[in-house]
């Protein structure tokens, strides 16, 4: 037999076994070694292709026990969460006639903050800008009433890790520019929120409790007179969260929402950029701006005693993409602007994730004796970033 003949014989040799066919125990845990090395030098990093979001000013934290991707923004210290692309049910029947009718959203992908901007990251743009500071009341007043104290809140260093407060719309947009960032639309904010299975509330469809949230409970007794009481049930009085204003970011672990992102119900008020219009959800503003008359007449309604546009109003359930709000027009020629989540002094119905409410985007505070108290210590930011197509 000659040798290309001996070639095609099947099998191997009998005189020539060949000796990397043999199971040897050393040999598989060498290569499967190797090949876990391999893997965590091309992931660990976040400089593999197996990372989402490509950009330099952006380093791959992790993925979280969610899974969904987090990044750091290396100029600022952000936190953001990538938020992929795809659908999700945006508004409820079960809220308020802002939230009706639910109706399909597509979005592209993008970054959601973590957390809600802090003090000290508020007070790095000041001094990085010199931007004036928001107005506050008077610092000699009495310390236990929460607009006496807010000075200090700014400037002691105690409070860098909590949200930042008494921020304007216009205020939030300036920070997010110079970070780089912008505030997320509605529809960004509640798919974080409430994610794909339509949950009531950002950890899911069990009522708010202390482990999950900062809300109105039995700790607002501090924040207020005595003579004002549990105000008609506004006051959860069965609950402890820790704290009677705002509480440190990221506080409790037990409320993250679907992505992970903390304080997404209660603590601070949320701005998103939309402007605000209660009837928006069933306006099919993004179908049908160009099939109806762009300016219609006003009408008033009889049921709800206003002035509106018929294409404004509706019940469009259509597939929406991207959507960014309503155009001013739909405000009545006001700058209001859409806020989410609840704060420390709501009651629970309005920690949602489909509740939404408003505040004006443009003189928040138009006098020291014109100011509504109410309307901004409890009003803070989370921002956003979009992402360059891959």
């Amino acid at each position: 037999m000659n040798e290309a003949q001996s070639q095609d014989r099947v099998g191997p040799s009998p005189v020539h076994p060949t000796p990397y066919l043999r199971l040897d125990p050393r040999r598989i845990a060498l290569l499967v070694l190797l090949g876990v090395h391999s893997l965590v030098l091309a992931q660990g990093d976040g400089g593999g292709e197996t990372r989402s979001v490509k950009d330099p000013e952006l380093v791959y934290v992790g993925t979280n026990d969610l899974g969904y991707e987090e990044y750091r923004h290396t100029a600022t210290g952000l936190e953001l969460i990538y938020v992929p692309p795809g659908q999700f049910t945006m508004g409820s029947n079960d809220g308020y006639r802002g939230e009706r009718p639910p109706h399909p959203v597509e979005l592209d992908a993008y970054l959601i903050g973590k957390f809600e901007l802090t003090v000290g990251q508020y007070r790095r743009f000041v001094e990085a800008t010199s931007r004036k500071l928001p107005p506050s009341i008077d610092p000699d007043e009495d310390p236990t009433h929460i607009h006496g104290w807010y000075p200090r809140y700014f400037h002691d260093p105690r409070f860098d890790q909590y949200p930042m407060v008494f921020i304007t719309y216009e205020d939030a947009k300036a920070w997010c520019t110079w970070a780089g960032m912008r505030l997320p639309t509605e529809a960004e904010w509640e798919r974080a929120a409430r994610g794909t299975d339509e949950r009531r509330f950002p950890w899911g469809n069990e009522e708010p409790e202390a482990t999950r949230c900062n809300y109105a409970d039995r700790n607002l007794r501090v924040m207020f007179p005595p003579r004002m009481g549990p105000r008609s049930g506004w006051w959860d009085m069965s609950q402890d969260d820790g704290y009677s204003f705002t509480s440190p970011v990221g506080s409790y672990p037990a409320g993250r929402s679907a992505v992970g992102a903390y304080d997404m119900a209660g603590n601070v008020w949320e701005w998103c950029n939309d402007y605000y219009y209660p009837y928006y959800y069933g306006s099919c503003v993004e179908h049908c701006r160009g099939t109806h008359d762009p300016n219609p007449p006003p009408q008033k309604h009889v049921l709800q005693d206003h002035w509106y546009h018929p294409w404004l109003f509706g019940n469009c359930t259509h597939l929406v993409r991207n959507p960014q709000g309503p155009p001013q027009m739909a405000t009545h020629g006001e700058d209001h602007r859409s806020i989410r989540g609840g704060s420390w002094n709501e009651h629970r119905d309005y920690l949602r994730t489909t509740m939404r409410w408003r505040r004006r985007g443009s003189e928040l505070w138009p006098g020291k004796e014109a100011m509504s108290k109410e309307s901004a210590c409890h009003l803070g930011v989370r921002v956003a970033r979009s992402v360059a197509p891959q």
